[in-house]
């Protein structure tokens, strides 16, 4: 019993501070992602690939404004048949 209270006690003195009303505009011009992927396929070898996801000017899709997400490079470091991440180029759009 008093093992419980002190477990009750301990976990009740846990304060938890979230900013859930606090609003974070989507960014939408000049934004960057910046992705680092990493994969191991066991016998086959390992994926090791970083890439960048830019917003790179607008598109009008069924009369709607969309921003358009581009891949600009990708830095490829895999060994073995191995492969992940993105292909550089056009990958869709946003709105």
């Amino acid at each position: 019993m008093k093992k419980a209270l002190l477990v009750i006690f301990f976990l009740s003195s846990f304060r938890l501070y979230a900013q859930t009303n606090m609003y974070h505009p989507f960014p939408d011009s000049y934004a960057v992602w910046n992705v680092w992927f990493n994969m191991n396929c066991f016998s086959s070898g390992y994926a090791n690939v970083e890439y960048t996801i830019q917003i790179v000017g607008d598109t009008v899709i069924n009369s709607q404004n969309y921003h358009k997400l581009n891949v600009p490079y990708r830095v490829d470091n895999s060994i073995g048949n191995c492969n992940g991440g993105q292909s550089i180029g056009y990958k869709g759009a946003i709105r």
